[in-house]
């Protein structure tokens, strides 16, 4: 009977801990989402309901004066205890991020560092998760400045996504890591912003995470000196934002940032206007003083356009003196860095100070006993040295009648040899120029023949119509037959480089995309960046073959209606994307055969030591990413 007992008994307590967990888990689900209201519903009968009500709040009210003020712990339950100290320490961290510019950055590094130890303790992934946020937090809007161990923590939340809105968020700052570096203009970049694309493509479009999106592509663009697209995107933010508290950083960074496009397009007035909305951020909070610095110190540019240069001397003045103010607490962190950078090098000299003279003691003690052993292994090594020169002696002889044998072997050898290396030339020869031959019938006369297949089943779908210019079709038609003739005759003649020989890679790409989009069942773009000079003549050819191959698959099996072809050249590296509207597939599934499609040009791509990528999904298209190196 006591067994059933404590059996019921310890049964209510598992149902009670699963409802608990489940019920900050969906507090952390709607927070990460910004749906403020749904997550304190969502506590709302939990122990921690007080404590997590201050932390959504002070999340939602970023920029505001604010009281965090906790109730009692329970001290008979150490995992609640560990619980209430982590959560309190966050809701700290996040009241220094938001109220403490720089004074506080280390005490609050140090603290979110000390609760991600105790969420992880305790198994608690979403807190875990909301830890790592409130860290990227710090770095971005306390120091604004790139630490080597945000990428540290960006990967560490890596680890932890389970959802697309986890994933938007690790983009997120992977892309403003990447954007704060030093060269943040590289392939990668590129493709980080490909990437939050694609993640903002999935996520719903009222999802409160899209001002976040279109203000990292308003840095992309602007990095990249795309000025109306980044405007655009800034303005996009604003419209988005509004007047919602815990929107005030970003929208505080959009006015700034506009108000530098009108700097740079010389339209001083409506670059005022933005700049005047960032005085709201710091006049809500006067410890702000980087965006206080940002305002005056953009405002004096602004009235030196302007030729007001009494107000731009006042307004660079107000810079100075802020400049001042932040400098002492920025020297007061390097100090602090300093001295534990000095301290530590310290303790590690006299750990190994003392390593050494342990060291040495030891060394003093072995050396009599082993300058014994030396002398007994010296001897022994003579007799046995003496014994093997002895029988070696004897061994020469025979070997010296041996060799003579093994030289007329190996003469006879080598001239056999020479011979069958001469043969296997010849197959190997023989055998590249009929690859040679298969891949050009393959690259050029296949794609002509699968262009010229569209036009035959566009003259089969439009014979019946009246207003249907046959004529017209027929010549085209005619004309691809005629060049299906001459690159025939061309493949017989040797003459593989076709078009490229003669007037360049980029004409070539887009004569071909000009004769598909013509037969009216797909429109080929092309878009290029770059490609001013010529290349070397192998390379435009490989390169060629390559997106002619590619083309060629997404009119076999795509059913697309558009596809993209961008190629661009970036520090001597070749960048290819060709993008398609068709329906997609899977590509890890799918069993590549050894003969003319993607295997052949993965083999091309790894000739030529460079990358390729394939990115599907099933009924929203194909992206197929490849960089070569000119190298």
């Amino acid at each position: 009977m006591m067994k059933l007992f404590f059996f019921i008994l310890s049964w209510f307590c598992f149902l009670g801990f699963s409802q608990t967990k489940q019920n900050h888990d969906s507090y952390f689900y709607h927070l990460k989402r910004k749906n403020f209201s749904k997550a304190k519903k969502s506590i709302e009968e939990d122990y921690f309901y007080e404590t997590f009500t201050k932390l959504s709040d002070i999340l939602e009210n970023k920029g505001q004066k604010y009281d965090y003020t906790y109730f009692t712990i329970n001290q008979n339950n150490q995992k609640e205890v560990l619980y209430s100290q982590a959560l309190r320490k966050l809701i700290q961290s996040y009241a220094n991020i938001f109220y403490n510019k720089y004074e506080k950055f280390s005490q609050t590094k140090e603290d979110l560092i000390d609760v991600l130890s105790v969420s992880e303790k305790i198994k608690d992934i979403e807190l875990s998760k909301q830890i790592l946020l409130a860290i990227f937090d710090l770095y971005r809007k306390d120091l604004n400045q790139i630490d080597k161990d945000y990428i540290y923590y960006i990967k560490r939340f890596e680890f932890l996504i389970e959802d697309d809105i986890d994933y938007a968020y690790y983009i997120i700052n992977y892309f403003i890591f990447q954007s704060k570096s030093d060269t943040p203009v590289d392939n990668l970049f590129h493709n980080t912003a490909i990437k939050l694309d694609s993640i903002f493509n999935v996520i719903n479009e009222k999802s409160k995470l899209q001002p976040y999106y279109h203000f990292e592509k308003g840095i992309y663009y602007s990095i990249t000196g795309k000025r109306k697209k980044a405007k655009k995107k800034y303005q996009k933010v604003l419209s988005l934002t509004g007047d919602l508290p815990y929107y005030r950083y970003i929208n505080y960074g959009a006015n700034l940032k506009l108000s530098e496009i009108y700097y740079q397009n010389q339209d001083f007035l409506k670059a005022f206007k933005s700049l005047n909305k960032t005085k709201v951020f710091f006049d809500i909070n006067e410890k702000f003083l980087s965006s206080q610095y940002h305002y005056y110190l953009y405002g004096s540019k602004y009235y030196n356009g302007l030729k007001k240069h009494d107000s731009a001397y006042f307004f660079l003045k107000k810079a100075k003196e802020i400049e001042d103010k932040v400098n002492p607490l920025r020297n007061k962190l390097e100090r602090s860095a300093a001295q534990i950078k000095y301290e530590t090098e310290k303790k590690e000299k006299e750990n190994l100070q003392l390593k050494q003279d342990n060291l040495l003691s030891e060394t003093k003690r072995k050396r009599n006993q082993n300058l014994f052993y030396g002398a007994l292994l010296v001897l022994l090594s003579g007799a046995i040295i003496a014994f093997l020169n002895l029988k070696n002696s004897r061994k020469k002889r025979q070997l010296a009648e041996q060799q003579k044998e093994l030289e007329k072997q190996k003469n006879l050898t080598l001239i056999k040899e020479q011979e069958i290396t001469t043969i296997n030339a010849m197959i190997d020869g023989q055998e590249k120029e009929r690859i040679r031959i298969a891949e050009d019938l393959h690259d050029n006369i296949g794609s002509v023949l699968a262009t010229l297949k569209l036009h035959f089943e566009n003259l089969k779908l439009n014979r019946e119509k009246k207003h249907f210019n046959q004529e017209e079709l027929y010549n085209k038609t005619e004309k691809l037959i005629d060049e299906t003739y001459l690159k025939v005759r061309s493949i017989a003649h040797a003459k593989n480089a076709g078009v490229i020989a003669n007037q360049g890679l980029l004409v070539a790409i887009k004569m071909m995309a000009e004769k598909i989009s013509s037969a009216n069942k797909i429109k080929i773009h092309v878009v290029d960046y770059g490609l001013d000079n010529r290349l070397e003549n192998n390379i435009e050819i490989a390169v060629f073959r390559i997106i002619q191959e590619l083309i060629t698959n997404i009119i076999k099996h795509a059913e697309a209606s558009e596809a993209t072809i961008n190629i661009s050249l970036f520090d001597s590296t070749i960048n290819i994307i060709i993008e398609d509207n068709g329906k997609g597939f899977e590509f890890q599934k799918t069993k590549l055969k050894n003969g003319m499609g993607i295997s052949s040009i993965q083999k091309r791509i790894k000739h030529l030591q460079g990358t390729f990528q394939v990115d599907s999904t099933l009924n929203k298209g194909t992206s197929i990413i490849i960089n070569i190196p000119l190298s």
